[in-house]
Parts: structure tokens; sequence; C-alpha cells
């Protein structure tokens, strides 16, 4: 299994394939990393092996582990396996063995930052932080990063320093992510700041933002994957007429879109913070009421409907079966008889 796998699985399932592997600890350590913290295993195997299986599967070379041993392990041997692999919480056994002599075993990738941070696909990553200086929220988001490899740049650096910071990140870790959290100190013109500071700022952070991926480019690795590249902002994206606008990053963003398009191997993803979005939700809330109770009066049947309620089989505009639907026939019809359908 590749190693360069980032954790990203909530749920996996091993059915009657990990005792046929040469290194079993190797193969549930694989599996580890691509779990999240919280993910669970479950893994099917042979844990009650009848001797008259060797007669039906004793000539197959993966029955035999040593030559002596067979492959199969017992419940116990499957538990101190997960506790040599290191990272799980206790096993979990289902249920005993049925007839066949398969076990269902569950464990749950552990959660505790004590635990996680020994681990392996932690100690391979590292975050790069471009630091905020008006809300602080990097240095918030220090205790909730999936590793303890963590470098936070100020917006004082030098390109120099960008540039010698990534190239060392790149070369020791295999995975390097990326918060680009300067966005969140532009101000909107007129506050304190006059048109000329301002567009310089904004240009000067779209430069900075360009230089972080010539460096990226330049020091990559080949074997390692392109890092993921965040870029914080704070609404700038409106999502309601009533929620709040900053424009002035629009420049940042439509720079950031249009790379991510062209260049997607940078892996740039926006993320806008909405602090006042409480409105948010009842307004989702009650949209999604209305488009039920708009669906519901919509909703023919045609066996039931069919001699009371003129309807007719709309076509949707993508041409898709799956999109067909029952619509009402707006053309007035005071009574139809049965078999009567438009």
């Amino acid at each position: 299994m590749n190693a360069n796998l980032k954790a990203y699985v909530q749920q996996e399932l091993a059915y009657r394939v990990l005792q046929t592997t040469s290194d079993i600890n190797h193969s549930l350590d694989s599996l580890r990393r691509l779990l999240v913290p919280g993910g669970l295993l479950l893994v099917v195997e042979l844990t009650l092996a009848h001797s008259y299986f060797d007669l039906i599967f004793g000539l197959f070379p993966y029955w035999w582990r040593d030559g002596h041993s067979r492959a199969p392990l017992t419940i116990d041997q499957w538990r101190q396996a997960f506790e040599s692999v290191g990272g799980f919480e206790p096993m979990v056994v289902s249920a005993k063995a049925n007839a066949f002599g398969d076990s269902l075993m569950i464990v749950r990738k552990s959660t505790a930052r004590s635990v996680l941070i020994h681990l392996s696909e932690w100690q391979d990553q590292a975050w790069l932080l471009f630091a905020d200086r008006g809300h602080n929220l990097s240095h918030a988001l220090v205790p909730y990063l999936p590793s303890s490899n963590i470098e936070i740049l100020p917006d004082t650096v030098t390109i120099d320093h960008i540039s010698s910071t990534i190239d060392v990140m790149l070369k020791q870790y295999k995975h390097l992510h990326i918060i680009f959290a300067w966005p969140l100190d532009i101000l909107q013109l007129g506050q304190n700041n006059n048109e000329t500071t301002f567009e310089s700022h904004v240009e000067h952070l779209c430069y900075k933002f360009v230089y972080i991926l010539q460096s990226i480019q330049k020091y990559h690795r080949q074997n390692n994957s392109f890092p993921y590249v965040f870029i914080l902002t704070q609404n700038s994206q409106p999502m309601h007429e009533k929620s709040e606008f900053n424009p002035t990053i629009a420049p940042l963003i439509g720079l950031a879109r249009s790379l991510s398009v062209e260049c997607p191997r940078h892996h740039i993803k926006l993320i806008d913070l909405q602090p006042t979005a409480d409105w948010h939700y009842d307004w989702l809330q009650s949209k999604e009421l209305q488009e039920l109770s708009s669906k519901l009066e919509r909703t023919i049947v045609p066996k039931n409907d069919a001699d009371k309620i003129p309807f007719r089989l709309q076509v949707a505009p993508s041409r898709f079966v799956a999109d067909l639907a029952w619509m009402r026939d707006p053309i007035p019809i005071n009574n139809l008889l049965p078999g009567q359908i438009q």
C-alpha cells in the first residue's frame, strides 16, 4: 500500500484478506494511516481453524505462515497484533466465531492527541501557517491540527525566509499543508487606510501568494504529493442579502480560483469564514420547508389521480430519465372520465 496516502477514511472493511499478507503488522499500520481519528476498522477473518481445513487449504501457500503454523490467527493473537501496531483503542469482538470459524473484530483509531502525535502518519506531515495578526486565528488552530510539526510565519517575513522554510519542510516531511491566513488582516477601504495603501496591500498579498506557489513548484520532491494550500478569508463570499460582504479581497480570490483550475496539482482551497452566519441556518431551514411543501403540492400519483387531476409527464432540460417528473396540467378540466389521461 502506498505510504503517501493520507488519512481521510471514516470506515474500512477487511474481509478475509489480512491473513494472506506476509506481514500483518505492516498491513494494519497501512490501514490505520488511512483512517481519520475515531475511524473504524472492521476485520472479518478466520479465527477458529478446524483440523480438517488442512485437507482443503493445506496445499495453498497462504495457509501457512512460517511453514509450521497456520496463517489464521486467533482472537487473542489479533488483539496482540493491534496492540503492537498501536494507535487503536481496545479491540471489540462483535460475536463468537460462526460455524465456519469467522469472527468480526472492530477497532477504533484513537482520538487522544497524546497517542496520535507518536503515529507515523502524524510525524510524516507538517503544517506551515502564515499567521494573521488581527484575529490570531492561526494560533488558535494549532491545538486542532493533526500534527505537532507546525511552523508559524508572521506577515513580516521576507520572501527569502518563505522560500527557505518551504524548501526545508518539503525535504523533511512527506506531506505539507499550508494555511494562508494573511488575507484576514486586509481592512476595507476607508478603515485607517487610503486608496493607495489599500491597493498596494492587496497587490503585495497576491504577490506573496504567487511566490509561495512558485517556491512549492521549485522545491517539490517527485515522490511526495503537492501541499494543500488553504486560503482563509472573512465575509468575502456573500451568502445572503443580510450577510456582511467584504469585497476587498476579491483580487486574491479571483487569482486563487484561476490557479486552482489551471494548476490543480497545487490543491488550492478557499475557506471563507462567516462569524455572523446564524441567520444562514434559519434561512436554509425555511427554504427547505418551502421546497418540501411545494414538492408535496406537485406530487402526482398516477394510479390514484388518473380520474381526478389532469397531469402530464414533464421532460427535464437535462433529458435524463431520472429527472422525469409528473406535473399538474394547467389546462382547466372540470370532469375527467376514467382513462382520460393527458
